[in-house]
């Protein structure tokens, strides 16, 4: 199967398209800030956000019209309990962790997954001399 790399958003046009909205829109991201809890407030019909800054354990509260979860996908990655898994010999990891296709050269490689990541990894390996198969689940 080739892959077409004009239909997938790599990794890092994704990254530059986010920091030019950063800039565009003046927006501040706040990093090592974990929430603790979430509610929307029926009087006043806003959301109220109670965070606390990991760094300093400072606690804040944040009081907002919309709410959006972004809960980090690619931050933390899941490997699925599938069948035969702990048989497969060698590394396995998840695409969180992948930096490039170079430390996998002349190796066998199977990526499995259920969107972007998939495509992204696949393309990369398919680049160098990687043997590798791609198995990708559109639900």
């Amino acid at each position: 199967m080739q892959l077409h790399h004009q239909n997938i958003c790599q990794k890092m046009k994704f990254i530059q398209y986010l920091d030019e909205h950063v800039e565009i829109f003046s927006i501040k991201p706040k990093f090592q800030i974990c929430v603790e809890l979430a509610f929307f407030n029926n009087e006043e019909m806003k959301w109220n956000v109670k965070s606390r800054n990991m760094a300093s354990g400072e606690m804040k509260l944040y009081a907002c019209d919309f709410l959006v979860l972004a809960t980090g996908k690619n931050n933390e990655g899941h490997i699925p309990k599938v069948g035969g898994l702990e048989n497969l010999k060698g590394e396995k990891i998840h695409s969180s962790e992948y930096q490039s296709g170079e430390k996998h050269e002349d190796k066998q490689v199977l990526v499995v997954g259920s969107g972007i990541s998939c495509m992204e990894i696949g393309f990369d390996l398919s680049n160098l001399e990687v043997t590798h198969q791609l198995l990708l689940e559109v639900q």
